[in-house]
């Protein structure tokens, strides 16, 4: 039970070294997903606009 207990304190704290190192943060890289995500849609709108505006005046002439 002592190699156990020391075996999960050991892999906690290489977890915890591990975490440290990468400096990642999950809550930010989600909200810079999100808002690259918000600006694809948005340019993908701005493209269908420019499109469809661009075949109306064709399509009158």
């Amino acid at each position: 039970r002592a190699q156990d207990a020391a075996a999960a304190t050991r892999a906690d704290a290489s977890a915890a070294a591990r975490d440290g190192v990468s400096q990642v943060d999950l809550d930010t890289e989600a909200a810079e997903l999100l808002r690259f995500q918000q600006a694809y849609s948005a340019a993908a709108r701005t493209i269908q606009v420019a499109r469809e505006t661009m075949q109306t005046l064709l399509s009158s002439l």
